[in-house]
């Protein structure tokens, strides 16, 4: 058989890929330069030596990809690879690394086997070579006709001759040996080669061509990253799901080649620092010439885009990795440039009266740092500080710091006393309520002062306030401190970034670290201060912490005080500094035998619940859609307030988004309660991960929605959960069978209820509770087979916004639009298209819309945007300067489910409403009473109550006082809490 493919071929009647080329077999085998008949030479012994008949098929790349060949050549079932190819490999497999015959059939819908075999061709290579190539047809991701002639010719200035293609040009340009030509935006050569210097070795000895002939044929495909912005085993070992189908001879050669065909349009990230779906959800925030944007690829936009224009790909941007030696110089360096300024400019602390808060600085030489300390301090804080300055010892320009600081109390030591004795010296001078020990070589964050005051007076019962502590290479050191059953202690989070959602909420601690420890100064006066044994340095802050929660005081971690630290700066070497912890934690461990009990082993499985310290409340997993943050409307608002309830009751709570977020880290950190533990660097695809490594950790696990307990119940099953440790409970949010009931009504389709009911709620009876939101909707679950569903409802409180009727104007319409089959896009478009024309015909000049809501990416507007009687506000954090400006609130929706939140939102406000009556049957409120309500498509009727109510001051009044009343006495926040209190696990568990 290749003995007549290779000859049948050499009239030009066969397969490209199937002529035998003797002039390049003889440039490429030089064994056989000198052969007379170099066919004969093949096929007597080339095919045995693993020799490649011509330059389309690589028969190296063949053998190595597919095992059962390796093999059958191994056995002697045959003779080479292109053998194989000839009998049966050529309907399925690839004959060269950069021809994929299933991404050429799926990228051109017209190679169907009917059209190749009408056209005379072997198949689908054959027609690539024949005819595809010329045509300009893309055959492989890495591989752009288009890029590969443009650069040719207008860089490499030798175009592509006119009628030939560009991969055969692009084949005989590298066999020729002249180098690496950008083919695609998805392949950095240079960056490979930089990255690998071992590929340009073997492109220099000639067993690779290139580095793209590198990458794409090299024995371990998955070792090999193919540029700056993917990272081959991250991604593996982010997404388990792909492991079956990575590797030789499998669906996908290596994990890349997967993310450019699949993951990239699934937005998965590339890196542990791309947030693909952050940055497409952004990527049209930056206007880009018409050529660049129309890449509909969104990696391909980001390399060709986004780090062109500098556009954000990830909510915390990339992480920094600097070597802590070369970030511990810079630090040091900031503070000696900073020097001069402070000996023209002194730093002054003059403080008149009594001061807010006293800090104590012990400092033992290191001048500049120690200034820049001080400079921090000072410009951090504008209200007293009394600064109690203890020189312990020093012998550098230290001596003469009166000369650049005034307004301080400055205690000298001819001798270094050490930390604690400095310490407690400078106790018996202070004079303020607030004592803050504070390291000499730090910088402190905007804010942190007055944030660690705050968090103190916050709570009577708070004795000492902690920082979030990051080193100079901008890992975290500490995010409150642990101590083990051992008497060890460590810094919870350490060499971690500090965005890090695990970081970034305030809790409970055993300890904090005397880099920044705060605390009540009657309380440590009371205790006595630092503890002498401990002497001169290292765990006299876990001690004097133990001592606070001794006396009934607790000791919080806050990630709202950022201090940046230069991590053994006042001391001589770290490994002294190891050498004084080893001794004081055997003295620490006798003094605290008893308490260190009741400790937690020291243990990676401990770590989770050991992060907190003394009463720990039960923890709530709240799984959502998204991040629920109010300006994305809908459930999310609702979602919002449930979790600002449940965190306000005392409840730990932790937010998983299914789909992860694509909002700013500062947004999502401004929507809620600085209790809450929000993941937001991760998504569906680590919740298996995410809820084995935290499996007996949460007490509850709320989710909202049905359609996410259908698609996280494989995993939850996994867990064999212990139903009396942790109660999974289903928040329905809405039962959007109904929903598609109404609408199928809508739209004359049959509708079977009970087909979709069981759908919808496929694994209810997975949950111990189920929730809604009104009491219609508890009941057609209860009718459906799950009578413990309970209603929990709807938290709203009443703020009237203080305009008067006659100073308002316009109307108002507030709901997110995801897509054009939803409840609020319909009513929208009914509202504009045929209610909008007849109110204006009334109201005349007056008339004025404006719309407020978030808006998924891509949904065109245009037909409402372009309306003259129109506004666009888009999504508005503070929604009350908006309610208080307009004069009504319009609900027009004609199909939904659940109860309308918006309606709700505007009672609250003290917005009247004019609404259809579905909503009014899911409100259980009166028409005239609490708001207009109008049949569902009644235009006329929808128009005449707008006009009716917008010139009634008696009217508005009257609603505005009714919906006000009716929201405080049915959905306040003392009948919420008693309705979660229901469902939720009890409080007040002791650790």
């Amino acid at each position: 058989m290749v003995l007549d493919t290779l000859t049948g071929s050499a009239g030009g009647g066969g397969p490209l890929w199937g002529r035998f080329d003797p002039d390049w077999y003889r440039r490429t085998y030089p064994i056989a330069a000198e052969e007379a008949d170099p066919l004969e030479f093949y096929l007597t012994q080339g095919m045995k030596l693993g020799h490649s008949p011509n330059r389309y098929f690589d028969e190296a790349f063949y053998v190595s990809e597919h095992e059962q060949v390796a093999q059958a050549i191994a056995e002697g079932r045959i003779t080479c690879g292109f053998e194989h190819y000839c009998q049966s490999g050529r309907n399925e497999r690839s004959a060269h690394w950069l021809f994929e015959p299933g991404f050429y059939r799926q990228l051109y819908a017209d190679l169907t086997d009917a059209a190749l075999i009408k056209g005379g061709f072997a198949n689908l290579y054959d027609h690539y070579l024949k005819r595809g190539a010329q045509e300009g047809r893309q055959a492989h991701l890495l591989f752009s006709p288009q890029i590969y002639r443009r650069h040719m010719a207008d860089i490499v200035g030798q175009p592509v001759p006119s009628g030939m293609g560009a991969f055969q040009h692009y084949l005989a340009w590298i066999d020729e040996g002249r180098g690496d030509v950008p083919t695609s935006p998805y392949f950095d050569a240079a960056w490979y080669c930089l990255h690998y210097p071992e590929v340009e070795q073997a492109v220099a000895e000639q067993q690779f061509k290139g580095a793209l002939h590198h990458y794409l044929s090299n024995p371990d495909p998955s070792s090999f990253d193919p540029l700056e912005y993917f990272r081959e085993r991250f991604y593996i070992e982010r997404y388990s799901d792909i492991e079956k189908v990575i590797g030789r001879g499998k669906w996908f050669r290596n994990a890349y080649l997967h993310f450019l065909r699949y993951g990239q349009h699934e937005l998965r990230n590339p890196t542990n620092y791309i947030n693909l779906q952050y940055y497409w959800a952004r990527r049209s925030s930056v206007v880009v010439n018409a050529e660049l944007a129309k890449v509909a690829d969104p990696f391909a936009h980001l390399l060709t885009v986004g780090l062109l224009k500098g556009l954000p790909f990830a909510p915390t941007g990339a992480p920094i990795d600097v070597p802590e030696k070369q970030a511990r110089a810079l630090f040091l360096s900031h503070a000696e440039n900073m020097a001069p300024q402070h000996a023209r400019r002194p730093i002054d602390f003059t403080v008149e009266g009594r001061a807010d808060v006293c800090v104590i600085v012990v400092v033992h030489n290191h001048l500049a740092m120690t200034l820049m300390t001080l400079a921090s301090l000072r410009d951090n804080y504008a209200g007293g500080i009394q600064l109690i300055l203890v020189d312990s010892g020093s012998t550098d320009e230290v001596k003469q710091i009166q000369r650049y600081v005034r307004g301080m109390v400055h205690l000298r030591f001819e001798t270094n006393i050490g930390f604690i004795h400095a310490c407690n010296s400078a106790l018996l001078h202070a004079n303020a309520p607030a004592i803050l020990f504070l390291n000499n070589d730090v910088r402190l964050s905007t804010g942190a002062i007055a944030a660690a005051l705050a968090r103190l007076e916050a709570d009577a019962q708070i004795g000492v306030v902690g920082a979030k502590v990051i080193r100079t290479n901008e890992k975290l050191q500490e995010a409150g401190c642990i101590i083990w059953r051992d008497g060890k202690t460590n810094g919870y989070m350490r060499d971690w970034a500090p965005l890090s959602p695990e970081a970034n909420f305030v809790r409970d601690v055993d300890f904090v670290s005397g880099v920044f420890l705060m605390a009540r100064a009657d309380l440590i006066a009371q205790i006595g201060g630092f503890d002498p044994q401990f002497a001169p340095a290292y765990y006299e802050d876990a001690d004097l912490c133990l001592q606070v929660w001794k006396e009934g005081y607790r000791v919080v971690y806050d990630p709202n005080v950022v201090v940046y630290h230069y991590e053994y700066g006042s001391s001589r070497d770290s490994g002294a500094a190891f050498g004084l912890m080893h001794k004081n934690q055997k003295a620490f461990h006798a003094k605290h035998l008893q308490a260190l009990k009741h400790r937690f082993p020291n243990t990676p499985e401990a770590l989770l619940e050991a992060r907190f310290a003394g009463k720990t409340q039960p923890k709530i997993l709240y799984v959502e859609d998204y991040i629920p943050l109010r300006s994305l409307g809908a459930g999310a608002v609702r979602s919002n307030d449930l979790i600002r309830v449940m965190a306000g009751m005392g409840y730990q709570v932790t937010v998983f988004p299914v789909h992860g977020t694509a909002a700013p880290i500062a947004e999502i950190y401004a929507d809620f309660p600085d209790s809450v533990e929000i993941i937001h660097d991760l998504n569906h695809h680590d919740f298996n991960k995410f809820i084995n490594d935290r499996k007996n950790y949460f007490d509850c696990i709320w989710i909202c929605r049905a359609h996410n307990l259908n698609f996280l119940y494989r995993y939850l099953e996994d867990l064999n959960l212990n139903p009396n440790k942790t109660s999974v409970v289903l928040d329905t949010e809405a039962v959007f069978s109904l929903r598609e009931e109404l609408q199928a009504k809508r739209e004359n389709r049959p509708f079977d209820l009970g087909e979709a009911m069981a759908r919808e709620f496929e694994h209810g009876h997975f949950c111990q509770e189920i929730v809604t939101v009104s009491p219609s909707e508890a009941a057609v679950l209860h009718k459906f087979g799950f009578p413990h569903a309970r209603v929990v409802g709807t938290y709203r409180p009443v703020t009237p916004t203080p305009r008067s009727f006659q100073d308002r104007a316009g109307l108002l319409f507030v709901g997110s639009l995801y897509a054009e089959n939803t409840p609020n896009y319909d009513s929208l478009n009914w509202f504009i298209e045929e209610i909008l024309p007849r109110v204006e015909a009334e109201l005349g000049w007056e008339t004025r819309l404006n719309l407020v809501g978030h808006v998924a990416p891509g949904l065109a507007l245009d037909r409402f945007l372009s309306h003259s009687r129109v506004t666009w506000h888009g999504p508005v954090a503070d929604l009350a300067p908006i309610y208080d400006s307009c004069r009504i609130a319009i609900a027009p929706t004609r199909f939904a489910a659940g109860t309308p939140y918006k309606v709700y939102e505007a009672a609250s406000f003290g917005v009247p409403a004019v609404i259809t009556d579905l909503l009014l049957g899911q409100l259980g409120w009166s028409n005239e009473r609490e708001v207009l309500s109008v049949s569902v498509d009644d235009t006329e009727g929808f128009a005449a109550a707008i006009v009716r109510l917008y010139r009634s001051e008696e009217l508005w009044h009257r609603l505005r006082q009714g919906c006000c009343d009716r929201l405080q006495s049915e959905h306040n926040e003392d009948r919420y809490r008693e309705a979660l209190s229901q469902v939720l696990p009890a409080l007040h568990r002791s650790q």
